[in-house]
């Protein structure tokens, strides 16, 4: 898989994990779930791919949030080189 394939799957992850922000919980359950869900098979997707654990959970990591941690995260535009 390539670096650009790479970096559109973790925006993928980061627009996937923005929905659940947004969704009201204990009232919208299910589609958080869902969500969840797709998560998962693009987080064992870019896991085959080659890349890191690390790098993956970074990833997560700063999407969770609602700003970028800056550490360095596969669709961060603070990328460090």
């Amino acid at each position: 898989m390539s670096e650009i394939e790479v970096r559109a799957l973790a925006r993928e992850i980061r627009h996937l994990y923005w929905h659940i922000r947004t969704l009201r919980r204990g009232m919208q359950d299910a589609a958080r779930r869902r969500y969840y869900r797709r998560i998962a098979k693009k987080k064992k997707r870019l896991l085959d791919a080659g890349v890191s654990k690390r790098e993956v959970l970074d990833l997560l990591m700063c999407c969770r949030s609602r700003n970028c941690r800056f550490r360095a995260c596969l669709d961060c535009t603070q990328r460090l080189l």
